[in-house]
């Protein structure tokens, strides 16, 4: 599920990259416990949505009716061609939102997974390497260290 999945990508990342990573959650106890255990931030969905506060990165894996953040809203938090995954079933974010960020969706990881779509450390390894591509060529284009 989503919080396997978390602890994946987590997981990949050495801790002392993790310093300006916030692990969002509806339960407020259960997402502080998990960020703690993880080396992140914590704070909780309503919190997290009614802020502006910028974004470098996201990915999006969570259970909702609606999109959450609509490609006006992402493009207010994130710098243009921002990495965004977008794990959501439906989906976390805007149909749209591939106007403003450089999204990656479930489509997206399927077409460029290799062999078993279903194993989770190539889904989660492809996640990282699409990040790092996405943050360099950021770099690149704007001068900006993320």
């Amino acid at each position: 599920g989503t919080g396997a999945l978390a602890a994946a990508v987590l997981a990949a990342r050495p801790k002392e990259l993790r310093h300006d990573w916030i692990v969002v959650g509806r339960d407020r106890a259960r997402t502080a416990a998990f960020a703690a255990a993880h080396g992140a931030a914590a704070d909780s969905t309503a919190r997290f949505l009614g802020t502006a506060s910028p974004l470098t990165a996201l990915i999006a894996a969570t259970r909702c009716d609606e999109p959450l953040l609509t490609a006006g809203e992402l493009a207010a938090r994130c710098a243009p061609g921002a990495p965004v995954v977008d794990l959501g079933l439906p989906r976390n974010l805007a149909a749209d939102a591939r106007d403003v960020v450089d999204l990656a969706d479930l489509a997206d990881l399927e077409r460029h997974a290799p062999g078993d779509r279903h194993d989770l450390a190539t889904t989660i390894a492809l996640i990282e390497q699409w990040i790092e591509q996405a943050l360099a060529r950021r770099e690149r284009h704007s001068g900006v260290t993320p």
